[in-house]
């Protein structure tokens, strides 16, 4: 790929304002975040309102994010919180191999873990977000 400014980390994310400032990101991506699919797990998911809350101030104004996970709870979620946070929906796809990602098949990258779920024929779901 001809990309050159982006960068890949893996860090604690309730500490990413150690790393960025307010407005600081150009764009998010995330990829497959682990579910968390116990009730009792629920405030382990990195994909909760002081994620969100987090994300809206470090993405500058006009900035996307995009979320992709095979765990629809995920995206019912982001739904649900980002009502009141500055975020536009740009838009959903509930099996986005299927029915197309709600954006450019050519901006996307398929993950290991995604080629997973892509063989053996389980539904991937992908939220396009842009900070207002």
């Amino acid at each position: 790929s001809n990309i050159s400014n982006a960068r890949i980390t893996r860090y604690d994310n309730w500490c990413l304002d150690e790393l960025f400032a307010e407005n600081e990101l150009q764009g998010l991506y995330t990829n497959h975040p682990d579910p968390w699919s116990k009730k009792s797990q629920a405030k382990k998911r990195i994909l909760s309102l002081p994620f969100a809350r987090w994300v809206a101030y470090a993405l500058e104004s006009g900035a996307e994010w995009r979320i992709k996970t095979d765990f629809a709870t995920h995206i019912d979620t982001m739904l649900e919180i980002v009502e009141e946070l500055p975020f536009e929906i740009i838009g959903v796809s509930r099996d986005a191999h299927n029915d197309g990602f709600p954006w450019e098949m050519s901006e996307d990258i398929t993950t290991n873990y995604e080629r997973k779920f892509i063989d053996r024929s389980l539904p991937i779901h992908a939220l396009r977000l842009r900070r207002n």
